[in-house]
């Protein structure tokens, strides 16, 4: 069992024009396009006509080749517009996977092909490799080598033997749209914040402060605690009494303004 070096790649989002009238053509459609290389996820929404594609390593015009020739419906490719309001920043994800050789018996290039199909189609296996003359399938991705054996014969009837197990982690990298107005909005929460702390002498405000105890000793019938009733009377001379609950602004009713 060996392990390989940290590698670098991209996360894309492809989006695809087809036209889907039921549900098992949706399915058909979904099928095609799990069965690519690299392909991690696919949504359709048959309302729309519209597929998104996300994965890694596949190139986008060579899948829309391949689905439209597999389900011989037009499939054109979606071309984002640009937005002027929006930043695109870069995340980083690092993921293990695993690269199992599994040796399956395999009697002609037709049965190498529909099982290198099969095994694309599950979602824990991104890549996957037939080799006719020694009769064995290399598996890229995350599914375990115990799943990876019933999987084969559940659905080829074949039984499998591992060979190999290797390891190595990818750093996937996907470039992610925010909005600018976001961004503000959020600068402006923490400086609002930053005076809050600033008017009140750096401390923070009652509502923060009180804890849910207290607040239930404050809504129990008869008068709240000296203690309690002295801190709220604090916040509401500071300017915060319309920012309590109705229930809490009982204090000059019970006379808690005349706590010296």
């Amino acid at each position: 069992m060996g392990e390989e070096k940290d590698k670098k790649v991209e996360v894309k989002t492809a989006a695809y024009k087809v036209h889907v009238h039921c549900g098992q053509c949706a399915r058909d459609i979904q099928t095609q396009f799990t069965e690519f290389q690299g392909v991690e996820e696919v949504k359709v929404d048959a309302g729309a006509g519209k597929v998104t594609v996300k994965g890694f390593g596949f190139d986008v015009e060579k899948l829309r080749a391949k689905v439209e020739k597999g389900c011989r419906k037009k499939v054109e490719l979606v071309v984002p517009a640009k937005k002027e309001d929006v930043v695109i920043e870069v995340k980083t994800k690092e993921e293990e996977l695993k690269v199992i050789t599994i040796k399956v018996p395999l009697h002609c290039p037709d049965c190498a092909l529909r099982v290198k199909e099969i095994l694309l189609e599950h979602k824990s296996i991104y890549e996957a490799k037939t080799d006719l003359g020694k009769n064995t399938c290399t598996v890229e991705g995350t599914i375990e080598e115990k799943k990876l054996v019933e999987y084969i014969y559940q659905r080829t009837r074949k039984k499998g033997v591992v060979e190999k197990i290797e390891k190595k982690v990818i750093v996937k990298e996907e470039k992610v749209e925010v909005k600018k107005d976001d961004k503000k909005e959020v600068a402006k929460v923490v400086d609002r914040g930053r005076h809050r702390g600033e008017d009140h002498g750096g401390r923070r405000p009652l509502l923060h402060t009180l804890h849910a105890p207290a607040v239930r000793r404050l809504l129990a019938p008869g008068p709240p605690p000296r203690r309690l009733r002295r801190r709220l009377l604090l916040a509401v001379r500071g300017g915060l009494r319309r920012r309590l609950p109705v229930r809490c602004q009982r204090l000059h009713a019970l006379g808690a303004h005349r706590i010296p």
